[in-house]
């Protein structure tokens, strides 16, 4: 009887001390993952504040008004539809067209 109940006393302490042992790892690696995610997060608020600073600046009625007085808006015009590409394989159609006419000019130009 005596065998008995110590073998099961022991079988439950080991077996406690080895749930004990992973739940203390896993609840270490967990902390680890949340201080990593916690200093991303603040990068990013840094950069998020940072960002607004620089939009509220440039954005501030005072600038655009000097712009204007500048004319210096007179440089920034609306992008065309037509500049405007969806993917890479548009960009490489239209730079395939302007380089043949910029080679059929160059020819041109040569044989006159």
């Amino acid at each position: 009887m005596f065998n008995s109940k110590f073998i099961i006393s022991l079988t439950v302490f080991v077996f406690f001390l080895i749930i004990t042992s992973v739940v203390k790892n896993q609840s270490r690696i967990l902390e680890k993952q949340i201080k990593e995610l916690n200093s991303n997060i603040l990068l990013k608020e840094k950069d998020l504040s940072e960002t607004e600073l620089e939009f509220s600046y440039l954005s501030s009625p005072y600038k655009i008004e000097k712009k204007f007085n500048r004319r210096d808006l007179e440089k920034y015009k609306p992008i065309k539809h037509s500049d405007i590409f969806y993917d890479i394989y548009d960009f490489n159609k239209i730079e395939k067209k302007l380089s043949n006419l910029i080679n059929i000019d160059e020819k041109k130009i040569k044989q006159k």
